[in-house]
């Protein structure tokens, strides 16, 4: 019995298939170095591992120009959407590898179930109890490297989904800070957008009073060229008035003046009329006159005496008539004014 247990012992930790015990044991060590294997030479890595970009916080006095924020928000959000992708594939290997975990642990178990039924069944000597001991050992110290990994492996994850959260946390505050920066300098500018518009407002209205003054000038001096306007057309109607009232008394005199001549005229011709005729009248009468001297003086020569008897028997001598020689009428004086110019 005793070469049989150990001719069994040496066919299962051989691995030779063929053999009921061995057949365990051949699954065992497989199970385990398909384990190990993957745990080892997985393609998903620790997550500490990643080349993680890390932005610094920019200073508030940097005056960086909205474009380049723009920029820097775009990349970070780049960086925030490809650790999150990151995440996500890690966890779904490290799902993979639960689950595979769970299923080895499952057959680990079966396996050691199987084994210690075997050998409790199989054997019940000291041999088979330090064989089994020994398996039992290894078995305990395989579960213990395993559940060393998975706890490494869960304290890695946790130290990456740590680091993780504060890189996604600082990004967080930094994309705060930038929008709390891009949100005071909105801020700013749109101050800065008021104070102009306050200002293009109050130049305006200035333009405006200064339009309306302007105007008003204008206006006034509209008006007052029009009151000199009209003041000087009621000169000039005042003037044309004034001439034509001096024209109507220049006509007036005129008028005057010449009703004055024709009356002059008038007078001097009725003078010279007169004239003619007291000049005819005394020509007539110088000419009577003279007939009578003449005839006075025929009369007055000496004659020789005639009897009475020749001439008139019964005439008595008469004295001889002298008469008096008339002054001619002296001219009447023509006043100055109807005097013929």
């Amino acid at each position: 019995m005793e070469q049989w247990v150990q001719e069994t012992q040496k066919l299962y930790f051989s691995g030779y298939p063929y053999i009921e015990y061995g057949v365990g044991g051949y699954i065992i060590l497989i199970s385990v170095l398909l384990a190990l294997k993957c745990l080892f030479s997985c393609d998903t890595k620790h997550p500490a591992k990643f080349n993680v970009v890390k932005f610094k916080i920019p200073n508030n006095n940097s005056n960086t120009n909205s474009s380049n924020q723009q920029e820097l928000i775009n990349n970070q959000t780049r960086a925030v959407q490809q650790l999150n992708e990151k995440l996500i594939t890690m966890q779904q290997g490290f799902d993979k590898l639960a689950k595979e975990h769970i299923q080895l642990r499952l057959t680990l178990s079966d396996l050691q179930s199987q084994v210690f039924d075997i050998l409790t069944k199989k054997t019940n000597s000291s041999s088979t109890q330090l064989s089994a001991k020994s398996i039992k050992s290894q078995i305990i110290i395989q579960q213990q490297q395993v559940e060393n990994q998975e706890a490494k492996q869960k304290s890695d994850l946790v130290e990456g989904t740590d680091q993780l959260k504060t890189e996604n946390y600082q990004l967080q505050e930094e994309q705060t800070q930038k929008a709390q920066i891009q949100q005071q300098q909105e801020v700013k500018e749109e101050q800065q957008q008021l104070q102009q518009q306050q200002q293009q407002q109050l130049l305006q209205q200035q333009q405006q009073q200064q339009q309306q003054q302007q105007q008003q000038q204008q206006q006034q001096q509209q008006q007052q060229q029009q009151q000199q306007q009209q003041q000087q057309q009621q000169q000039e109607q005042q003037q044309q008035q004034q001439q034509q009232q001096q024209q109507q008394q220049q006509q007036q005199q005129q008028q005057q003046q010449q009703q004055q001549q024709q009356q002059q005229q008038q007078q001097q011709q009725q003078q010279q009329s007169q004239n003619e005729e007291n000049l005819q009248n005394n020509s007539q009468r110088q000419f009577k006159e003279q007939e009578d001297n003449t005839q006075n003086t025929i009369i007055a020569q000496p004659q020789e005496p005639m009897n009475q008897s020749q001439t008139n028997p019964f005439a008595a001598e008469q004295p001889p008539i002298v008469r008096k020689t008339q002054n001619p009428p002296t001219p009447r004086r023509i006043p100055p004014q109807l005097r013929p110019k």
